[in-house]
Parts: C-alpha cells; structure tokens; sequence
C-alpha cells in the first residue's frame, strides 16, 4: 500500500516497486513490517523491480502497520532506507438480525378471550426495556382499546 493509506484490505500483500531491477544485483534488501505490537511474521520474494512481502496470516482490521526497506549497498548500486505506514480496513459490521415475535397471547384471531386477560408476547431473543422502544397496539373493529 501507499504510504498513509487508509481502509488497506487485511488479504493484502506489500509490494515495494524499485526504479530499476534489484533481482540479479547481489544486494540483500529486507522488507520488515511491524505493528505497535511487534513484528509481523510472512515471507518476501524479488522479481526484477519489485520485492513482494506476503504475510503469514491476514494483517489485523483496524490496525496501524510500518514498512521499513533496509538499506543495501554493491560496488556500484546503493539502496537507501525506506519507512512508511498504512492502516487497515475496519472490521465488517455483524449483519442486523430482526428481533421477531415468536408467539402471542391470545392467538391470533382468538374468540371468547376474557376481557381480565392479560397480552403476553414472546420475542426471538430477550429484550430489555432501557434503550429500545416497544409499543403494543390493543384494537378492536371500532378502534383502539
């Protein structure tokens, strides 16, 4: 990724592009990659002009990483040092499950329910009052109760 680069997918390898190939010319140039939290563990390849980092296992969401090209020197070629950071993609929000109405009572379309009894509803998970609005409408055919 781009040096400060936001919202850096998590699959995501580093590929580090040199102005010309760095492959056949003997130097030994590191990629490291790094959190606050220590070193991230995964493998590097040079293919001509660019030096490919593949982490081990997915890069952490929400998370700030540091590259850092170590410097290298032939007879006739130097590489200098190089550092930038990035960050990850936030984690994926969990989809919304609707709280549905699992049962009722009285039933639906229930006759000869006593005027003393009491509406019981029973939702698909346990709610709690404080935070969420529930409302339950009582009607009849001539209006609301």
């Amino acid at each position: 990724p781009a040096a400060n680069a936001t919202a850096v997918q998590i699959n995501s390898s580093i590929d580090v592009l040199f102005s010309e190939s760095i492959e056949l010319s003997g130097m030994q140039v590191t990629i490291d990659v790094a959190t606050a939290e220590g070193p991230v563990a995964g493998s590097s390849v040079i293919s001509a002009d660019k030096l490919t980092f593949t982490p081990s296992k997915n890069l952490d969401y929400a998370s700030e990483y540091t590259v850092t090209i170590s410097s290298a020197t032939t007879s006739a070629r130097v590489i200098t040092a190089a550092s930038w950071g990035f960050s990850t993609d936030s984690a994926p929000l969990e989809p919304i499950v609707p709280i549905t109405v699992t049962s009722h009572t009285p039933a639906a379309n229930a006759t000869a329910v006593q005027i003393n009894s009491s509406i019981d509803v029973l939702f698909s998970e346990s709610i709690e009052l404080s935070g969420m609005q529930v409302t339950i409408d009582v009607a009849t055919a001539e209006g609301p109760v």
